[in-house]
């Protein structure tokens, strides 16, 4: 099983705070940070069948015994439905769960495969292609942990067609983004750039690959030209979907243009302010639920310095962006998870986004994992703002008991 990398940051020498009035300042106390703990491994879903028909009572006595970890005894049952019915896509997934579990990959590898080329022969609308998906995460999660001779992504050319693959690419440069491994990450999302023309112009990948180096940018040498560049690539995330949204309002490639410019607002305020936060007439509304609202609401600005509000906007979606790494840290560092583990980190941040201070005001978690997280955020450098900010940030860790 592949060792999830946790990158600790050498700390920086933190700089002495310069005396400045009180009216070169902003301070605040941000609203708290949740870090999950890990969910089930078994997806709830896979208890139903398709179109909310009822499942069979051997399906769900396989996925129970399966969640007891009896995962013979469920491959033997799963076995018996497709000895019935070769192609219960429900019972093939819980074949390739029972294989992976018991530790044997390359028949894992198979099972995922064959699902993948059943689904992918059904017609668009049928309720056995959310298999698909399913199967393509989990075989390359799987082959993410278990990587191969060839590596994991010369592997998954190897054994899925082209459509495919391109989906398999893009899930293993978010898994490598999801650990925090952006160089890893940007390398997935350029080869599959640079390998399949067709998604070239695509709102999702694009966008993927402009976040990635920006998330990279604090932790590389030449941190303001990796930002540059990531605003080149969010510029073209917004040229790509303005043109999009001129020939159909897709609330799709709004999200995509709406989430690039709120990004472009961080390091060009005075462009983010034209547009009203990215709010620009011309796109079709946006609903609440995809993580696009505003974090202080805009009718506070008759009554605030409009600088004010970007830079706690910044700060809090920058924090935002590294809450899967703090939650590694977590969970590498913290033996028996609670739900009342908690700290308060105030940071003071400098104009150019160096952070000048870190004090940890109150904490009930291990010295050993404040010490490790304080380390990675004094190495941060956060976008640059108008003036100095002084933060307090609670991080709140919805732990789940004993592991």
């Amino acid at each position: 099983m592949k060792q999830v990398p946790i990158r600790l940051f050498v700390s920086l020498a933190l700089l002495s705070a310069a005396v400045v009035s009180a009216d070169d300042v902003y301070r605040y106390t941000a609203e708290p940070i949740h870090i999950s703990a890990p969910g089930s491994e078994i997806d709830p879903a896979l208890f139903t069948g398709g179109g909310g028909v009822e499942p069979s009572e051997r399906l769900r006595a396989g996925y129970d015994a399966f969640s007891e970890g009896e995962y013979e005894t469920a491959l033997g049952r799963f076995k018996e439905l497709t000895r019935d019915e070769p192609f219960y896509a429900n019972a093939l997934y819980g074949r390739a769960l029972c294989q992976q579990s018991l530790g044997r990959v390359n028949d894992a590898v198979y099972e995922y495969n064959r699902l993948i080329s059943y689904t992918d022969s059904l017609p668009a609308g049928d309720p056995e292609r959310r298999f698909r998906k399913l199967a393509l995460e989990s075989l390359v999660r799987l082959l993410y942990e278990n990587p191969p001779p060839e590596g994991t992504a010369t592997k998954l050319q190897m054994i899925l067609g082209p459509e495919d693959n391109k989906d398999a690419l893009y899930l293993l440069g978010s898994l490598h983004r999801e650990y925090a491994e952006y160089e890893e990450a940007l390398e997935i999302f350029n080869l599959l750039y640079d390998q399949a023309p067709d998604v070239r112009e695509n709102l999702r990948l694009l966008f993927a690959r402009a976040e990635v180096t920006e998330l990279q940018a604090p932790i590389v040498r030449d941190s303001d030209e990796q930002y540059r560049r990531a605003v080149e690539l969010y510029e073209r995330v917004v040229e790509v979907g303005e043109r999009e949204l001129a020939d159909e309002g897709d609330a799709d490639i709004a999200y995509y243009v709406v989430r690039a410019l709120g990004r472009l607002g961080l390091y060009h305020q005075r462009r983010a302010e034209q547009l009203k936060y990215g709010g620009a007439s011309f796109l079709p509304t946006v609903e609440a639920d995809n993580g696009l609202e505003l974090l202080i609401d805009e009718s506070e600005l008759e009554e605030t310095d409009r600088s004010y509000i970007y830079s706690r906007n910044r700060i809090t979606r920058f924090l935002d962006n590294y809450s899967a790494v703090i939650a590694l840290l977590y969970t590498y560092n913290v033996a028996v998870p609670r739900p009342d583990h908690r700290l308060d980190l105030q940071i003071t941040i400098s104009p150019d986004g160096a952070v000048m201070d870190l004090e940890v005001l109150e904490s009930n978690l291990p010295p050993s994992f404040t010490d490790q997280l304080t380390s990675m955020v004094a190495a941060w450098r956060f976008p640059p703002g108008r003036k100095r900010v002084v933060a307090v940030y609670p991080i709140v860790f919805d732990g789940e008991g004993d592991r």
